[in-house]
């Protein structure tokens, strides 16, 4: 560690280039990044699921995501809950809702770590009797 120490206090500009270069090297390939933030892109294009999406696209345009929040003192108490768990039935029958998109405690999934594997259930089989 001395002897690199030394190498470094001894070659200041040496180690400025080399410091340089190796950052104009890792940092080009920047240039080339690019984000996909669509499933989509990673299935190929003659997938049924890609097809069927574009087809849904073509007929009723681009998906939209609605946000519906509840103010609460406490989320996890019983009113709550009930409310929650309404709204996201309510929300399965209203037209152009996908059901299984529909996210929010009372349809998460829980998912547990087990001796045998994971255990995937619901996070709320029904609502609690009490608070």
């Amino acid at each position: 560690m001395q002897k690199f120490a030394a190498f470094v206090v001894q070659y200041p500009r040496t180690i400025l280039l080399i410091t340089l270069i190796s950052t104009l090297l890792i940092g080009g390939g920047l240039l080339k990044l690019e984000i996909r933030n669509n499933q989509d892109s990673e299935l190929p294009a003659e997938d049924p699921i890609v097809e069927t999406n574009n087809r849904l696209k073509a007929v009723f345009g681009e998906k939209d995501i609605v946000l519906i929040g509840i103010e609460s003192d406490d989320i996890f108490r019983r009113s709550t809950l009930e409310k929650i768990a309404l709204i996201s039935e309510e929300l399965k029958r209203v037209d152009g809702v996908v059901g299984d998109e529909i996210t929010s405690l009372s349809t998460l999934n829980n998912i547990e770590g087990k001796e045998w594997g994971l255990e995937v259930g619901p996070l709320m089989r029904t609502i609690p009797r009490t608070d």
